[in-house]
């Protein structure tokens, strides 16, 4: 994305960046990603790339000690500021260097809604040179917009910068290109599961609703490509974690 445009004009539409939103995303994360995180040690380095307006940075340095927020966003990036977050401003031709000014300096690495931003002919060099980041065996976590979804085409083109959206096939393509493996699905939901399923609650029924639904669409994807729809997650994006290896260039 180049970088004079103000993604912000189309962030805002859904978020403030306000300290309470903060807040409120907190909760959302810890659903998320709670019981993933909760082994690691409070003193690994995080880095969040694409930090936006600071949501996920937030959550982690709640939690961690050592937490890098950055964005190529300099409108996004002042947000974050406001509410104090270890955030910085990263320009697009800068993106390299730092790579390597920065080699094996995290532990983890979260890519987050920013791969979808890549014109697919410079995705596997991105995840190449952000990779560089991160230490052998560190862990990489990346969020996708997934094309099995039934909302894949609004996911797809809700942003204009948008450039692709992501099948299982195509995006473990990217990652096992850039020195990754071990590659696994976390889940990616909004709706709020019930702790027992066969008590429901008013605020549980966006999760039936959508369990229902999606059933019907697994349902005719397999009438289409057989038994591997069986398999396909079909939420609106790909979560996924993935370990590095040891390049064969190293």
């Amino acid at each position: 994305m180049s970088d004079d445009i103000n993604y912000s004009v189309h962030y805002s539409r859904w978020h403030t960046g306000s300290i309470d939103e903060l807040k409120l995303r907190d909760k959302f994360y810890l659903r998320l990603f709670g019981d993933e995180l909760s082994e690691f040690p409070k003193s690994i380095s995080i880095l969040d790339y694409g930090c936006g307006y600071g949501h996920l940075t937030y959550f982690l340095s709640n939690r961690f000690r050592t937490v890098t927020g950055v964005d190529s966003s300099e409108h996004q990036v002042k947000v974050a500021k406001r509410n104090s977050l270890p955030v910085f401003h990263l320009k697009n031709e800068d993106f390299a260097d730092w790579c390597e000014e920065k080699k094996e300096n995290f532990d983890v690495i979260f890519l987050m809604d920013v791969l979808e931003h890549i014109d697919a002919k410079d995705q596997i060099s991105f995840i190449r040179n952000l990779s560089l980041t991160l230490k052998e065996n560190g862990l990489f976590y990346i969020k996708v917009p997934n094309a099995n979804s039934l909302l894949a085409s609004r996911w797809r083109y809700i942003d204009w910068t948008h450039k692709s959206s992501f099948t299982e096939a195509s995006l473990e393509f990217v990652l096992k290109n850039s020195n990754f493996m071990e590659i696994d699905y976390l889940d990616d939901e909004t709706s709020i599961k019930p702790k027992m399923l066969f008590l429901p609650r008013k605020d549980t029924l966006p999760y039936y609703l959508k369990s229902f639904v999606r059933f019907i669409w697994r349902f005719y994807l397999y009438s289409e490509i057989g038994r591997e729809a069986l398999r396909l997650r079909l939420g609106v994006n790909l979560l996924a974690k993935a370990r590095k290896i040891k390049s064969n260039n190293e």
